[in-house]
């Protein structure tokens, strides 16, 4: 999924992300693990179906980023604002439909298709003084998809809520910042599973204005089926994802700013074949084109070790993609945009290995 956060979909994980759509990781850090194949629904036109790795968001913790900074954009030029309002809209061609937020174990070559999406994030600051913030909110994530791939249609609700406070370390301004998420992931209208959440992040900004952004976050997930073994294929269990991510100020008017971050991540699931280590770098940038008119390139890599896999061949994975945006400003609140990415997952194990190329026109409303 390409979203204004700029990636989308990757095991895992804030929006942060993705998946991921499809968020997050939030990846990173929303780390979202999904059910093995056998509980999942097989397309109609049956192929073959083989495992992979995909969630709501992005593998490397990028919507985790641009959520949080989203957050803190809104507090900004709306300081007095109590409701926060993300929502984002479109439509996307996918050539791999299967590898849906949820259905991380799918994967099949001819499942290209049409998908409608829907990402509301949404907070209210129900207690709000000077310095402190907090009170409910609300991610969720919703796809529709073509006819014969109706069994993969995703809705994931994820009431939470969240505390910030605003201090001085040092030279900075720093801001602290806990949430916890439910998720609950249908498909189809039958329930997967569920997911509990907490993140403790840090946001410093520099006197030179760069701003760098730290955190944690600790994911147990809950699936209501646990595979044909559950010693090897159940993905009930803990994540734990940290990252740091830094945004730079350029100075320049046409590449004002550019962001890095790293991510690791560690699931220890009962499944024996789902537990893995892994590390992830990204990064993005904006050229402003004009005062309307915006172009966004990001990109990701990461390497994931399944050390535990009980399968005759290694299924550790090398991945990465590639994603770029397309932006017009229509009004200061709405903006359309035209996205298109690729994300490849290469493992030595071809039951693991596939990639997926989507794009489409996106419509993103803030508030």
């Amino acid at each position: 999924m390409v979203n204004r956060r700029l990636s989308q979909v990757g095991l895992g994980i804030p929006r942060v992300q993705p998946t991921a759509v499809v968020s997050s990781s939030p990846a990173a850090a929303d780390a979202e693990m999904f059910p093995a194949a056998s509980a999942l629904p097989l397309p109609a036109a049956e192929q073959t179906v083989q495992p992979a790795s995909y969630s709501i968001q992005s593998f490397d913790g990028s919507d985790n980023l641009e959520q949080r900074f989203d957050e803190l954009e809104s507090e900004v030029e709306a300081p007095v604002r109590r409701l926060r309002v993300f929502f984002e809209t479109g439509v996307l061609y996918n050539s791999n439909i299967t590898l849906t937020p949820i259905s991380r174990e799918l994967a099949q070559s001819d499942g290209a298709s049409f998908q409608a999406f829907a990402n509301p994030d949404l907070d209210w600051k129900w207690i709000r003084t000077e310095t402190t913030r907090m009170g409910p909110m609300f991610r969720g994530y919703f796809t529709a998809n073509e006819q014969q791939f109706e069994q993969f249609n995703l809705a994931s609700f994820q009431p939470g809520a969240f505390f910030e406070r605003d201090f001085q370390l040092g030279q900075n301004e720093a801001i602290g910042r806990l949430e916890y998420i439910f998720a609950n992931d249908f498909f189809d209208g039958d329930q997967v599973g569920d997911r509990h959440s907490a993140t403790a992040s840090l946001t410093l900004i520099r006197p030179d204005l760069d701003a760098i952004y730290g955190y944690v976050t600790v994911a147990q997930s809950d699936f209501n089926d646990d595979g044909i073994d559950p010693a090897a294929t159940s993905l009930d269990g803990t994540t734990v994802t940290a990252g740091i991510s830094r945004f730079f100020q350029t100075g320049w008017d046409r590449l004002p700013t550019y962001s890095l971050g790293i991510d690791l991540e560690s699931a220890d699931t009962e499944g024996a074949d789902y537990r893995y280590q892994s590390v992830n770098l990204h990064g993005s940038t904006g050229w402003c084109i004009s005062d309307r008119w915006k172009f966004i390139p990001t990109w990701g890599v990461g390497y994931r070790d399944y050390a535990d896999f009980t399968g005759p061949v290694a299924r550790d994975e090398f991945f990465w993609r590639l994603h770029g945006r397309l932006q017009y400003a229509v009004t200061d609140s709405l903006t359309l945009a035209m996205v298109a990415g690729h994300d490849r997952f290469a493992s030595d194990n071809q039951d693991y290995d596939t990639e997926r190329t989507e794009g489409g026109v996106v419509l993103t409303f803030t508030r």
